[in-house]
């Protein structure tokens, strides 16, 4: 199956209602991942992926490479799980060290 039959079939696949765990775990073995190569890459345990995708863990770092991955929004693997608001940006001015 080529690289666009396969991201059609993922779209697919996580467009239709709620997408639970085994969806995510099925979509990452189309795209020719497994939690593993996910854990690898993010420099956590296979455990812990397994944590963040049946939302029992929260990582960012995690969930937004199984978003690329999957080149699905991150709010539709996990809704409102991770809402992200940047800091408002710091008005002190750092002072040169002597």
């Amino acid at each position: 199956m080529n690289r666009n039959a396969i991201t059609k079939k993922i779209h697919a696949l996580l467009s239709a209602g709620d997408i639970n765990a085994s969806d995510i775990i099925y979509a990452l073995s189309l795209a020719g991942h497994t939690q593993t190569s996910v854990s690898t890459k993010c420099g956590c345990t296979q455990q812990f992926v397994s944590g963040v995708i049946n939302s029992n863990e929260k990582s960012f770092n995690v969930a937004s490479y199984i978003s690329s991955v999957l080149n699905v929004p991150l709010n539709r693997l996990w809704p409102g799980q991770y809402n992200y608001t940047p800091r408002p940006r710091s008005h002190h001015q750092h002072k040169a060290v002597a």
